[in-house]
C-alpha cells in the first residue's frame, strides 16, 4: 500500500466513523422533532375536540349556526392564551410577528377562532423547531471545524463567528430558518383546508383525527429531511473552510454506508479541486437526505503538482494529519513499512510534530533527510534497510540522528527483522558526533568481546542489535528488535 492510498484509507476510515456518529445524532434529532410535532398535534386535536364537544353535544345546534356565534368569553380566553404564550415562551422575532398577525387578523366566529388557536399552536411549535434546528446546526458546524482542525493540524480561529456565518447562509435561495417557516405556512394551509372541509361537511371526528395525523406525518417527514440536508450542508461548508485555511488544493468525495444512491456512487473516491467545490455538484449534500462526506486529499497524483514519483535524493511533503492522534500516525508508518520494505533503494517516511508527512527517496547506501524542512524534534519515522547493506538493526547514523534531533520514535526493517526506538522522558541528550562514535566504540569493543565469549553469538547478525541494547540502557531510550 502506498502512502497516498494509506492516507486516503485513513481519512475514509475517519469519515466512516464520523458517519456512524452522525447517524446516531440524526436519530436523536428525529425523536426531538417528533416530540415537538406530537405536542402540536395533541394540542390542536384537543382544540378540535373541544369545538365538537361544545357545539355538537352541549349546544345542540348545527355547525352552520355555531359558525355565526361568538361571545366575549371565547375572545377573552384567546387573548389571555396569546398573552401567556408571549410571556412564557422564548420566541423568535419571526414567531412574535406571526403571533401579532394572528391577533390582528382573527375573525370573530367559532371556526375562525379555532383556526386562530391552531395557528397559535403552530407558531409555538415551529418556533421550537427553528430554535432547535439552529442550535444543532451551529453545534454540528462548530464540532466539524474542530474535527477538521484535529485532522489537518491547525488551530480553530474565530470558530463561533464562522459557524454563525455558515449556519445562516442561504442555500438554493433560502436559509434554513426561512424553510422552517415556509413549512409552517404549508402545514397551516393544509390544516385550515382540512378543518373547513371537515367541519362544514360534518366529517366524523375520528376520521378527521386520522386525516390530521396523516397531515402532521407529512410535515414531520419534511422537517426531518430538511434537518438532515442542512446538517450535511453545514458540515461540507465547514470542511471547505478548513481545507482553504490549511492550504489544501484538493479534496476527495466519500460515499458512506451501504445505502448510497447512484448519484453519489458515481462520485465515490473522486478527487476535486477545493476552489471548485460546489454543493449539489461535486460535494454533499448532492440531494435531500444526502449523508456523504469529503476529506482533504493530496491530489490526483498524490502530490501538489506533477508526477507522483519521487526522484532519488528528493523529499516531498504529502500534506498534514493530526500528530497527536498516535493511532493514525502508527497506521501510516505501518503502511510505509509495507510499501518500502521490498524496495531496492532506501526510503524514509517521516511525520514531524507539526503534522506534515515527508517522503524521501535515497540510494543503496542510505537516504538524505535534509529535504525535511520542519523541525524533527518529536518526529515519527520509518525507513527500510536493504538486505545487501543491513546490519539487522539501527546504524550509528540512525541512532545519532534519533538522539541528536530529539525524535520521538524511529522504526526500520529489513527482510528478517523490524526494529524500533522510542524516546522517554528521561532520555539522555547527546550530540550527533557523541552518539555516532559511542555506537562504533561499543560495536568495536563490546560486540567483539561478546562474539569471543559466546559461541552462539553471530556478530554479523546480532552485533548491532547488541550495541543498541547496551546503548538504550546507557542513554535511557526504549529499543526492541522483532522477527518479521
Amino acid at each position: 500500500m502506498s502512502v497516498k492510498s494509506a492516507s486516503s484509507m485513513y481519512w475514509k476510515t475517519r469519515e466512516a466513523r464520523q458517519h456512524e456518529m452522525n447517524l446516531k445524532e440524526s436519530a436523536q434529532h428525529d425523536k426531538m422533532l417528533e416530540q415537538i410535532y406530537k405536542t402540536m398535534q395533541a394540542n390542536i386535536q384537543r382544540d378540535i375536540d373541544a369545538f365538537y364537544g361544545r357545539y355538537a353535544a352541549k349546544e345542540g345546534i348545527s355547525l352552520a349556526e355555531a359558525k355565526k356565534r361568538a361571545d366575549k368569553l371565547d375572545i377573552e380566553a384567546y387573548a389571555a392564551k396569546a398573552k401567556r404564550y408571549v410571556a412564557t415562551h422564548n420566541m423568535s422575532k419571526r414567531a412574535n410577528e406571526e403571533m401579532r398577525l394572528y391577533n390582528l387578523t382573527m375573525k370573530v366566529n367559532r371556526l375562525e377562532l379555532l383556526k386562530a388557536n391552531i395557528g397559535m399552536q403552530l407558531v409555538d411549535g415551529f418556533s421550537d423547531i427553528d430554535e432547535f434546528m439552529g442550535n444543532k446546526l451551529n453545534e454540528r458546524t462548530t464540532n466539524e471545524l474542530k474535527r477538521q482542525a484535529s485532522i489537518l493540524g491547525n488551530s480553530v480561529r474565530n470558530s463561533e463567528a464562522m459557524a454563525a456565518s455558515i449556519v445562516g447562509a442561504s442555500f438554493h435561495n433560502a436559509t434554513y430558518s426561512q424553510r422552517v417557516w415556509a413549512h409552517q405556512e404549508q402545514l397551516k394551509y393544509e390544516l385550515h383546508k382540512l378543518l373547513t372541509r371537515g367541519l362544514m361537511q360534518g366529517i366524523n371526528p375520528k376520521k378527521l383525527a386520522s386525516e390530521l395525523s396523516r397531515t402532521f406525518g407529512v410535515s414531520l417527514r419534511n422537517a426531518s429531511r430538511l434537518m438532515r440536508t442542512e446538517m450535511a450542508r453545514v458540515q461540507t461548508e465547514a470542511q471547505f473552510q478548513s481545507y482553504k485555511r490549511n492550504g489544501f488544493e484538493w479534496y476527495q468525495f466519500h460515499t458512506l454506508g451501504a445505502r448510497a444512491c447512484e448519484i453519489c456512487r458515481a462520485l465515490d473516491e473522486k478527487i476535486f479541486k477545493v476552489d471548485d467545490m460546489l454543493v449539489s455538484e461535486n460535494a454533499p449534500p448532492m440531494h435531500p437526505n444526502c449523508r456523504c462526506s469529503t476529506s482533504a486529499s493530496m491530489g490526483p497524483e498524490g502530490r501538489s503538482s506533477g508526477n507522483s514519483d519521487v526522484s532519488e535524493g528528493e523529499t516531498i511533503m504529502h500534506g498534514t494529519i493530526d500528530p497527536s492522534n498516535k493511532d493514525s500516525v502508527m497506521f501510516l508508518l505501518d503502511a510505509a513499512e509495507r510499501k518500502y520494505s521490498t524496495k531496492d533503494t532506501e526510503w524514509d517516511f517521516t511525520i514531524t510534530s507539526d503534522g506534515k508527512m515527508w517522503e524521501s527517496s535515497g540510494g543503496i547506501g542510505g537516504v538524505n533527510l535534509n529535504g525535511i524542512k520542519s523541525d524533527r524534534k518529536g518526529a515519527y519515522s520509518y525507513h527500510n534497510h536493504l538486505d545487501s547493506e543491513t546490519n539487522y538493526s539501527f546504524s550509528e547514523d540512525d541512532v545519532a540522528g534519533f538522539i541528536a534531533n530529539k525524535e520521538a520514535y524511529m522504526r526500520a526493517s529489513d527482510s528478517t527483522y523490524s526494529y524500533e526506538m522510542r524516546r522517554r522522558s528521561d532520555t539522555v541528550d547527546m550530540s550527533w558526533d557523541e552518539v555516532y562514535h559511542r555506537h562504533r566504540e561499543l560495536f568495536r569493543v563490546e560486540s567483539y568481546k561478546e562474539s569471543v565469549n559466546n559461541t552462539d553469538f553471530d556478530i554479523d547478525v546480532d552485533g548491532y542489535d547488541y550495541v543498541m541494547r547496551l546503548l538504550s540502557r546507557e542513554l535511557k531510550f526504549d529499543y526492541e528488535r522483532k522477527i518479521k
